[in-house]
């Protein structure tokens, strides 16, 4: 699946949530009522299927060799791996050349993560998701 079919099949899913919606708005019935938000939360997952299907094609599994050339020298982005995930630092503008406060990317840094930031995730969450740590 491309980014034009994942558009496409995102943008009926948003269209049917919308339609379902409206209709919610008017309806008085309760049963009908709740056959149309079990029928918002059917669209709802069918788009994160989509989406977790779609990133599962789109991601790659890095062993810690592989890793280990993504340490953002030579032209070369910076990748680091925590809990498992492979996360892509090179715009981060906290990693500059592929360092940050002594942490070096192209390693897997989840037992520096937990020290320094005590597993609190929510400081990765802006950083584009690339693949997986092949353990």
């Amino acid at each position: 699946m491309d980014k034009k079919e994942l558009s496409i099949l995102l943008k009926e899913c948003y269209k049917n949530i919308f339609n379902l919606k409206n209709m919610l708005i008017y309806t008085q019935c309760p049963i009908k009522r709740t056959q149309i938000e079990d029928e918002i939360l059917f669209e709802i997952n069918k788009a994160l299927y989509i989406l977790e299907d779609y990133t599962k094609c789109r991601q790659r599994e890095f062993t810690i060799e592989e890793l280990s050339k993504y340490d953002g020298s030579l032209g070369n982005p910076a990748y680091i791996a925590v809990n498992g995930i492979v996360y892509d630092v090179s715009n981060s503008p906290v990693w500059g050349g592929g360092t940050h406060f002594g942490a070096v990317a192209g390693v897997d840094l989840t037992s520096q993560f937990e020290k320094c930031h005590k597993g609190d995730l929510t400081k990765l969450k802006n950083l584009p998701i690339v693949g997986t740590l092949k353990v």
